[in-house]
């Protein structure tokens, strides 16, 4: 029963109730881009049990209702029966709903009737997030608690993945109360955290993760988003996540960039996620800092200096792109370090490497030093290394493409013959310039859910 279509298992519970009962929880199992929401929240209605079935939710398409007649609807209905309308009465006279209040409301209904949702993923756009009726949820919450609904049967309270996405109207992300709301409600259990197009700015509120407690955490991803550096109060939002994540064990940042001096003034640098991340510096066995975004920014500001990672002492692996940890970068000829910026920046327990480099970068060097170290055991953990090499995208005149080719057979052919003896297995590739720390890895939002999420 498992391996037929949907369609074809929802046409033959028709033939039979037995049938109907034997495949509910294969049809309810998962609900993914709900669009005809009409026909969901009639049959919700009818059997209040079948929201008990559901485990895993996305909803990133419109959601559509039929007829758009100017009397009550069937989900009007229902929220009526259910005692969920307020006072302030959403809802026009005429019956009908915006469309992105349909959608926000729909969504609501789904999150606080399947209480056993083990899985939650919501691609909103800015305005039904902006929105959302934080009553709605918060207030059910605290009636059910009050009237002693045992917790494991609380909304959203078996939520082990949750997957937020915002879309706003020009393009910037947000990080906004509603997804407060959603965190705090599923924080005590929440396993994996994949937050993507969030910006986190000087507005921000030292206290918007206050409530937040994220005990269970294990995955944290903050995709094609973006953090103020200079905002003292930006990063205060990651800080207060790593404090109660007492058992994180990866943490993934691809980068966004948005309008320097307009949106964000500087973006936060490597050194200023490493300082968030010390909570959890015991436990913490992948990282991936995917800055390539602003890499030119970056060349104005401090690098990882030695030793940074020294303390994350179960560190296996990691991604960086090369602005991040190469001093040589930032200097003239005149003084410059020896390439020792990976052997003194690594911990001992690393075991798989990505690096991000650049035309005329030094990091090759870095490279080379660290095959030395290795062959003298001072990495006897490592196993893997991907090199990717490309012209970088400036305001500056760039390198003939051939002047690159010539510089890379070069740098890449010193690199391999330095690892040839040290058993490492290395792989070095002339990529385009989009490519970025974080392509060549297996994340959680490529496509969720993924083994990760099983």
């Amino acid at each position: 029963m498992s391996q037929m279509a949907s369609r074809a298992l929802a046409s033959l519970c028709r033939t039979s109730k037995t049938v109907a009962r034997v495949a509910q929880p294969h049809l309810f199992h998962v609900l993914r881009h709900i669009t005809k929401a009409e026909e969901l929240i009639r049959t919700l209605s009818r059997d209040a049990r079948l929201a008990g079935l559901i485990r895993v939710f996305e909803q990133s398409r419109d959601v559509y209702f039929g007829g758009r007649k100017p009397t009550p609807s069937p989900l009007i209905e229902l929220l009526t029966q259910l005692d969920i309308c307020d006072d302030r009465d959403p809802f026009p006279t005429s019956g009908i709903i915006g469309g992105e209040r349909i959608k926000s409301i729909f969504i609501q209904l789904v999150m606080i009737y399947a209480t056993q949702l083990e899985r939650l993923r919501l691609e909103i756009d800015g305005d039904a997030w902006a929105g959302f009726d934080l009553h709605l949820l918060s207030a059910h919450l605290h009636a059910r608690k009050r009237a002693g609904v045992a917790a494991e049967v609380l909304p959203l309270s078996r939520v082990r993945t949750l997957h937020l996405t915002t879309h706003w109207a020009y393009g910037m992300p947000f990080l906004c109360p509603a997804m407060q709301v959603l965190l705090r409600a599923t924080g005590a259990i929440v396993e994996r955290l994949v937050l993507h197009n969030i910006l986190v700015d000087g507005d921000a509120d030292e206290d918007c993760m206050r409530g937040v407690r994220l005990p269970g955490l294990r995955i944290l991803v903050l995709s094609g988003s973006a953090f103020d550096g200079r905002a003292r109060l930006s990063l205060a939002f990651l800080r207060q996540i790593c404090e109660s994540a007492h058992n994180l064990e990866e943490f993934h940042f691809s980068a966004s960039a948005v309008f320097l001096g307009q949106i964000v003034d500087a973006h936060a640098t490597a050194s200023d996620f490493i300082d968030c991340l010390q909570p959890c510096r015991e436990t913490l066995q992948a990282l991936t800092l995917d800055l390539c975004s602003y890499a030119s920014q970056l060349l104005s500001e401090p690098c990882l200096p030695a030793g940074t990672l020294a303390s994350f002492s179960q560190l296996r692996e990691l991604a960086l792109e090369e602005t991040s940890f190469c001093q040589r970068r930032r200097q003239h000829d005149a003084g410059l370090p020896t390439h020792n910026c990976l052997t003194t920046m690594l911990p001992a327990s690393i075991q798989r490497l990505v690096i991000r480099l650049w035309d005329g970068s030094h990091a090759w060097g870095d490279l080379r030093e660290l095959a030395r170290h290795t062959t003298m055991g001072g990495f006897p953990n490592l196993e893997d290394i991907k090199v990717l090499a490309s012209i970088k995208e400036t305001d500056h005149v760039r390198p003939a493409s051939e002047d690159f080719d010539a510089e890379f057979a070069s740098a890449s052919g010193m690199v391999q013959a330095a690892f040839a003896s040290t058993g490492v297995s290395l792989t070095v590739t002339h990529c385009s310039r989009n490519t970025t720390t974080s392509s060549d890895i297996d994340m959680p939002w490529r496509d969720w859910p993924d083994r990760r999420c099983s």
